[in-house]
């Protein structure tokens, strides 16, 4: 059997650190929002799912980063200059769907009002 070559997919290190912090802002976020649902300030419960789900999605999304960053190869692009991560073709997808999860999450959140802006 032939084996199937692994592809790898480049990612600028400023990118997985505005990433990082964007998560770690909404966590905090989160953390405060859930707090809030689950003494009644912010009323009903209905939108408890949303906001585990996207903690679940921001904390995923850390974990992978971190991972990555230990193990991950550093190259420069030759066209802009930029260091950028190599990725393997499991991580990069696992990365776009955790943001993809998180993105229609948020949307989903501030379609009801609630934003996770840090003020």
């Amino acid at each position: 059997m032939a084996e199937k070559k692994q592809l790898s997919y480049a990612i600028t290190i400023d990118f997985l650190y505005e990433l990082i912090e964007e998560s770690e802002n909404q966590v905090a976020v989160l953390k405060l929002l859930l707090e809030g649902f689950l003494q009644g300030t912010y009323g009903s419960h209905d939108l408890m799912e949303i906001v585990i789900e996207i903690l679940w999605a921001n904390n995923s999304l850390l974990r992978l980063i971190d991972q990555e960053i230990e193990t991950a190869v550093v190259q420069k692009n030759k066209k802009s200059g930029e260091e950028e991560f190599l990725l393997t073709e499991t991580s990069m997808v696992t990365l776009q769907q955790l943001v993809l999860s998180k993105y229609y999450s948020v949307m989903d959140l501030n379609r009801r009002s609630y934003s996770l802006s840090m003020h």
